[in-house]
C-alpha cells in the first residue's frame, strides 16, 4: 500500500502535519514556537484546535527528528488519526460542525502521487550526476 501524501491531504490535514514538523523541531524554544502559532492563526479553525493539537503533539512525538519529503511517516499517520477524534473546543456547540476536519489516516485515500514525484525526482538527479 501507498503511504499518505501531502496530495492526499485537505488544506486542514497538511496544515496540522506542517505544524507538527515544526514543532518536533523546536526542540527547547517550545513555549516560543506555541506562542508564535498561536498569534499567526489566532482567528482561524487552527487558531481553534491549536490547544488540542498541542497535547497530542505531546502524545504522539517520537525522538529521533521529523521527516520533511512529501510522504508522511507513521508518527504523522498516528497523528492524524489522534487528531481526528472529537474536541471539545473544537464542537462550539451541538449544531455547528467542526471548523477544522481531519479525516483518520485509513479514510485518506492513497494516490501514489507524491511516491511517484519522488521516485521521478531521484532518478533525475541520478541522470544529472552521470550515475
Amino acid at each position: 500500500m501507498n503511504r499518505i501524501g501531502f496530495s492526499d491531504l485537505t488544506s486542514d490535514e497538511a496544515l496540522s502535519v506542517c505544524i507538527y514538523r515544526e514543532w518536533s523541531k523546536a526542540e527547547e524554544r517550545q513555549d516560543d514556537f506555541d506562542d508564535a502559532v498561536a498569534s499567526t492563526f489566532f482567528a482561524d479553525a487552527a487558531g481553534e484546535a491549536l490547544p488540542n493539537m498541542i497535547a497530542v503533539f505531546s502524545v504522539i512525538a517520537e525522538s529521533g527528528g521529523c521527516r520533511n519529503d512529501a510522504l508522511l511517516s507513521d508518527e504523522e499517520e498516528h497523528l492524524l488519526d489522534a487528531l481526528s477524534k472529537p474536541f471539545p473546543s473544537l464542537y462550539p456547540s451541538s449544531s455547528e460542525a467542526p471548523r477544522f476536519r481531519i479525516r483518520p489516516a485509513s479514510n485518506i485515500p492513497r494516490s501514489g502521487k507524491d511516491a511517484l514525484r519522488q521516485k521521478i525526482d531521484a532518478a533525475q538527479a541520478r541522470i544529472a550526476l552521470g550515475i
